[in-house]
Order: C-alpha cells, then sequence, then structure tokens
C-alpha cells in the first residue's frame, strides 16, 4: 500500500468515525427528547390527579 493510499484509507476511517459520532449523539438528543416528553406527560398526570384529590377533599369539607 503506497503512502497515498494509506492516508486516504486513514482519513475514510476519522470520516467514519465522526459520522458515528454524529449519529449517535443524535440518537441520544432523540432519547432524551422523548424522556423530556415523557416526564411532562407524567407531570400533567400528576398535577391532574391531586387537583382531583383536592376536589374530592373541598366536596368532602362542604358536605360535612
Amino acid at each position: 500500500m503506497s503512502d497515498h493510499e494509506a492516508e486516504c484509507q486513514h482519513q475514510l476511517m476519522i470520516q467514519h468515525q465522526k459520522f458515528t459520532h454524529k449519529e449517535m449523539m443524535a440518537a441520544q438528543e432523540l432519547e432524551r427528547m422523548r424522556l423530556e416528553i415523557k416526564l411532562k406527560k407524567l407531570w400533567v398526570q400528576t398535577l391532574t390527579l391531586q387537583k382531583g384529590v383536592a376536589g374530592v377533599f373541598d366536596c368532602i369539607i362542604i358536605i360535612i
């Protein structure tokens, strides 16, 4: 293998590593976004349940 071929192969390897790294980072960002959406949905559910429970206690207090 000539020096030129070795250099080309080395450059291709570096480009492949950079591409793989960018692909991995994009996948991690997508997963982070999915988890953030899931967390926000759970937060809304929690607030809804808390409001529902508080509403039930308000009704009980009014009845008593």
